[in-house]
């Protein structure tokens, strides 16, 4: 699982992510998976539990800076 992570990061595989996303194996790594298939893809609708106060953080800051540029 850790060897697919990696090569998914590193090559953005969106696909790949998703599945490690939705891996029961190891929920550390699932939820980190989880977190950077959010950050590539906006629309996803996968947020781990661990890191679903970052992603609630960054799209906050989105939203108050998209705000201040208007």
């Amino acid at each position: 699982m850790m060897f697919l992570f990696e090569t998914a990061l590193l090559k953005g595989d969106v696909e790949a992510l998703k599945e490690v996303a939705l891996s029961k194996e190891n929920p550390i790594v699932a939820d980190v998976a989880a977190y950077q298939l959010s950050q590539l893809d906006l629309n996803s609708t996968l947020k781990g539990e661990l890191m679903s106060g970052m992603v609630l953080l960054q799209e906050g800051y989105a939203l108050l800076k998209e705000k201040k540029s208007r």
